[in-house]
């Protein structure tokens, strides 16, 4: 018997790209506010509904 080990089993609109930036102490204050005002929770989707809508 094949044990279940859980997870979500994965997704078919795999991430492979990555991208990294650095914001300095004004503009993180920012970002956080305007994270903080649209109301999401995760700050990855909230980039991503920022740069594609």
């Amino acid at each position: 018997m094949r044990k279940n080990k859980g997870g979500s089993g994965g997704s078919k609109d795999v991430k492979t790209y990555r991208y990294t930036f650095r914001l300095n102490e004004a503009q993180n204050a920012k970002f956080l506010n305007m994270l903080d005002k649209s109301g999401a929770t995760n700050k990855s989707k909230f980039i991503l509904s920022r740069i594609f809508g």
